[in-house]
C-alpha cells in the first residue's frame, strides 16, 4: 500500500474520469474522499477488511485515508471521482462511520447525480455529491469505522499546519488528544502507514505545489516543505513520486 499525495489539501478539488474495460490500481490511502459509480459491469474495491464487489447502478462512497484499491473486469465501465473534504462537510460524519462503503440508488437519483458530476462545475458536482451522500447517510447504518478516519482527520488536520516544523510524534499525540501508542498502533495497523510516511506525503504534496506554481529553486522548496536537506527531500520526493524534483518540474512544463 502506498500514500497517494495527489489526493492531499484542503482547497475545493475535484477530479474524475470514466474507466473502460479492465481496470487495476493496488491499494493506496489519501486525504480526499471518493465516488465509484459502476456505469456497467463490475468492480471489486479491495479494503482493508476485504474484497467489495459492486454491480452496475451500485455506488461506493470511500471515505478519506481508508485503504483501497481497485480491479474490474474487461466489460465494465465505472466513474470514478476524487473530491476534497470541503465538498462533503454537512455529510463527512455519517459517511466516515457508515457500516459499509456501497449502496444502490433509486435510478432516479443514480441518473441525476452521475449527469451532475460528469458535467464538472463546482455548483452542479455539488449538487451530485451531496444528493447521493444525503440518500447514502439514510440507507446505510453507522457502523465503528468512524473512531479510525478521526484519528487521521485531526492527525491530517494538524500536520498541515506544522510541517514546517521539526514535528515529533509525542507533540502531535500531545496536541489532538490521542496516546503515542494509539496512534501507532492505529498507523501501524495499515501496510506502509507509519506517523513518518503521513508527515512525509504532506510535505511532498506541498512540494509538488510550489514546484509548479513558482519558480523556487529545489534547494528553497526543501526548506519551505520541512526537509532539513536538499539531499533528504530528493530522496523522499523521488521514492513517493518516481521522479526527481527537477524532472517532475520539467514534465509538468512541457506537458
Amino acid at each position: 500500500m502506498f500514500i497517494q499525495t495527489d489526493n492531499f489539501g484542503f482547497e475545493d478539488s475535484f477530479r474524475s474520469r470514466t474507466h473502460k474495460g479492465l481496470y487495476s490500481y493496488p491499494v493506496h490511502i489519501h486525504q480526499f474522499s471518493e465516488l465509484v459509480i459502476a456505469k456497467s459491469g463490475g468492480i471489486e474495491i479491495l479494503t482493508d477488511s476485504g474484497t467489495v464487489n459492486i454491480s452496475e447502478g451500485d455506488i461506493a462512497i470511500i471515505p478519506p485515508f481508508a485503504p483501497h484499491g481497485f480491479h474490474s473486469s474487461e466489460s465494465g465501465e465505472v466513474f470514478i471521482a476524487v473530491f476534497s473534504p470541503s465538498l462533503l462537510k454537512e455529510y463527512a460524519a455519517s459517511v466516515s462511520g457508515a457500516s459499509r462503503i456501497y449502496f444502490t440508488p433509486s435510478k432516479e437519483l443514480f441518473s441525476y447525480a452521475l449527469s451532475k458530476l460528469e458535467r464538472g462545475s463546482r455548483g452542479s458536482v455539488c449538487a451530485g455529491i451531496y444528493a447521493l451522500a444525503e440518500e447514502f447517510s439514510e440507507k446505510v447504518p453507522r457502523g465503528s469505522s468512524g473512531k479510525t478516519n478521526a484519528l487521521f482527520s485531526r492527525l491530517f488536520e494538524y500536520l498541515a499546519e506544522h510541517y514546517k516544523e521539526d514535528v515529533s510524534l509525542s507533540a502531535a499525540a500531545a496536541e489532538i488528544g490521542y496516546s503515542v501508542s494509539y496512534i501507532s498502533h492505529t498507523l501501524g495497523s495499515i501496510p506502509g502507514m507509519s506517523f513518518t510516511a503521513l508527515l512525509s506525503g504532506i510535505r511532498i504534496d506541498t512540494a509538488k505545489r510550489l514546484l509548479v506554481s513558482t519558480e523556487l529553486p529545489v534547494s528553497r522548496v526543501a526548506l519551505e516543505c520541512g526537509f532539513g536537506s536538499e539531499r533528504s527531500f530528493h530522496r523522499a520526493f523521488s521514492r513517493l513520486v518516481d521522479k526527481t524534483p527537477l524532472e517532475y518540474r520539467k514534465s509538468l512544463i512541457q506537458g
